[in-house]
């Protein structure tokens, strides 16, 4: 018998992160904020566990961003074709 699928290990939490480029003191860089909500909690753990030192959350950055890069790009295609 063939095994159920199962479902991607993936999740879409609209809304619950924030980023902004920032300079500072600290840096040239985005920092990114969790919002308050029901996934709060494993958001902020996952993002701790994505920090590498020297490299903050460079490793993360395309997972991060993807939802923007796509609105940007479906953005630039319809340009290209109007």
């Amino acid at each position: 018998a063939r095994a159920a699928a199962r479902a991607p290990p993936w999740i879409e939490l609209r809304g619950q992160l924030t980023g902004k480029c920032v300079a500072d003191d600290r840096g040239n860089v985005l920092r990114v904020t969790v919002v308050p909500g029901a996934h709060s909690d494993l958001l902020g753990a996952a993002l701790a566990h994505g920090v590498a030192p020297g490299w903050g959350l460079h490793r993360l950055d395309v997972s991060l961003l993807l939802g923007n890069i796509i609105d940007v790009l479906d953005t630039e295609l319809a340009g290209w074709k109007g």
